[in-house]
């Protein structure tokens, strides 16, 4: 036969009782020193007044976990909503100098003309220096514009040579998304590239003319 394990019990001792759920009687056992126990709607909460403090219980069931989860949520997307609203938006400048870093990392080579140096005043009455220039890809010509107001300490305005061939940076699969000049790289180019081309027959000098 099994062997029972006997508990003696002491004078204060609180003995459950028949009605008492599974989980009451065995803090009685456990907790016989600590006065009574209440139970609250459907069993949910169980509470154990002790002499010398409180503990409690709680068992919570499957909707009230769908609500906690659902107000999380909810306050996480409002908490988001508000730092989308509050956040610091970039300036124009700032959106541009991304796009040149981006064409500068990404973008293909082609040649081009320098066509004109112009300026130019924004809605906020602000002098813009701009840079137009063109370039042709798969038969189509692209006429195109830059701001390099915020790259003067790179590039001199009124040293720039117009109608001098350049270099071009664009974004494949988007041509016209293009720069001439950037922070890490430029397509200006100082003076007119040097030709090379074969000498005709009677520009060689003679052999008795190279031997003398």
């Amino acid at each position: 036969m099994p062997a029972h394990r006997l508990r003696r019990f002491l004078p204060g001792d609180t003995f459950p009782s028949h009605t008492q759920s599974p989980l009451e009687t065995a803090l009685a056992l456990r907790y016989p020193q600590n006065g009574q126990f209440e139970e609250t709607h459907r069993g949910r909460i169980l509470s154990l007044t002790p002499s010398s403090g409180q503990l409690m219980m709680v068992q919570i069931t499957v909707r009230e976990w769908q609500i906690a989860g659902a107000a999380a949520g909810v306050a996480l997307a409002a908490g988001a909503a508000l730092w989308w609203l509050n956040r610091k938006k970039p300036t124009p400048d700032e959106i541009e100098q991304e796009r040149r870093q981006v064409l500068v990392s990404f973008g293909r080579i082609v040649d081009g003309s320098l066509l004109d140096g112009f300026q130019i005043s924004n809605e906020h009455g602000e002098t813009r220096d701009m840079l137009l220039y063109q370039y042709e890809i798969s038969g189509v010509v692209y006429e195109c514009s830059q701001d390099i107001t915020t790259l003067r300490d790179i590039v001199d305005p009124c040293q720039v040579k117009v109608g001098f061939p350049c270099s071009i940076r664009y974004q494949p699969g988007s041509p016209e998304n293009s720069i001439l000049i950037a922070e890490r790289w430029s397509g200006l180019r100082e003076c007119l590239p040097v030709v090379w081309h074969p000498l005709e027959s009677d520009e060689y000098p003679a052999i008795s003319d190279r031997a003398s």
